[in-house]
């Protein structure tokens, strides 16, 4: 049946607005870093008003977390087969962990190369609570390799990172494990919605990132019985979805203005959110778009770069303009356009990465499933 976007393509169970989405929550999650991170200090108005609004990272991967959800439980909820979960669940670590070694190898190459300016960078910008307390150890690649295999998912910290913004990968395994547990138990589960509904309610009260998750299964539950389809009636006026969004935004910075961002706030407004936009045509055209779908495909990419542009090319260039006294509010705007490039540039060379990790991985899982 075709439900017009919402189709699940035949050959690939992935809901295709997920892809745009994602895309453009990474690309906020860059720009939080670039402007309220490395500038929001010297420059408040960064951290203040619509920008509070819409480089609100917190939600952004708050919906990073909610879309993985959506997007691991896909082909099971198409096929009803147990058999896409095993081989999602040999997969999953090498598809996280193989991207994640070349992020933290690029990382170590600059600091061999001496190319990594943070902590001067951080004392220029008055972040020396933020980039200059990254990377506090001298380069070695043992551990940077133990890092990229093991410590980033069990015990990251920024004393031993050579990434600190992948903090989210341990949650991410784990999460998806949660994920996989769920979908292997629903055959057998009498009422398996009203479970899901509990886990998302148990999650909701001693973790909230994994009941994000759930709550990513849930939708697509909703998406594979017709849901989104039949609803579209409620939800289809263009305007009034924007008006739901916008308003969802502005609380969203207010919240963050209040309390630093609540996560148990984040958790619901990143749900209703992608409802609001699997239920509205509109909005799913603009994630459907070209420039949508090219940052969807550089998503992860533009996730794992971003910390090897800053310390270098966005660090080196605060260091010069400092130095040459040309570290102007007008100057800002161009280290931050030229930070920009350099992350997507890098980020479409590792789609080269991307695309050998997901054939290493259906290598691996036909193996071990053959076994």
């Amino acid at each position: 049946m075709n439900h017009g976007k919402e189709t699940l393509n035949a050959s690939s169970t992935r809901f295709e607005v997920i892809d745009g989405i994602r895309g453009w929550a990474a690309f906020i999650v860059l720009l939080f870093h670039l402007f309220s991170e490395t500038f929001g200090t010297i420059y408040p108005a960064f951290k203040q008003g619509v920008c509070e609004m819409i480089f609100n990272a917190p939600l952004a991967v708050t919906i990073f977390f909610i879309l993985s959800g959506d997007a691991l439980s896909a082909s099971f909820f198409s096929s009803r087969q147990r058999s896409v979960i095993g081989r999602q669940i040999v997969k999953r670590y090498f598809r996280l962990a193989i991207p994640i070694f070349f992020s933290c190898f690029t990382v170590y190459l600059l600091m061999e190369m001496n190319l990594n300016y943070s902590a001067k960078a951080a004392y220029i910008v008055n972040r020396e609570d933020w980039l200059g307390r990254m990377l506090p150890f001298k380069a070695d690649p043992l551990r940077m390799l133990y890092y990229s295999y093991v410590w980033v998912f069990t015990k990251h910290s920024i004393a031993n990172s050579y990434n600190p913004f992948l903090w989210t990968m341990s949650i991410e395994l784990v999460g998806s494990l949660v994920v996989f547990l769920y979908l292997q138990m629903y055959e057998q589960l009498r009422h398996p919605i009203v479970v899901l509904c509990a886990m998302i309610g148990m999650f909701y009260v001693f973790d909230l990132h994994y009941a994000s998750f759930m709550c990513g299964v849930l939708l697509c539950y909703l998406r594979s019985i017709g849901h989104f389809f039949r609803s579209k009636r409620f939800v289809a006026n263009p305007v009034g979805a924007a008006v739901i969004v916008m308003g969802i935004l502005v609380l969203g910075g207010l919240s963050n203005r209040i309390s630093g961002g609540h996560l148990w706030f984040n958790t619901i407004m990143g749900a209703i959110v992608l409802y609001v936009i699997y239920c509205n045509n509109f909005l799913q055209s603009i994630f459907v778009s070209r420039i949508s779908r090219a940052l969807g495909a550089i998503s992860f990419p533009v996730y794992l770069c971003q910390f090897a542009v800053i310390i270098s090319v966005t660090s080196y260039l605060i260091v010069w303009s400092y130095a040459n006294h040309t570290l102007t509010n007008s100057f800002i705007f161009v280290i931050i356009a030229i930070s920009i490039i350099f992350t997507l540039a890098l980020a479409n060379i590792f789609l080269a990465v991307e695309r050998l990790t997901s054939r290493f991985c259906n290598r691996v899982a036909l193996v071990v499933l053959r076994s």
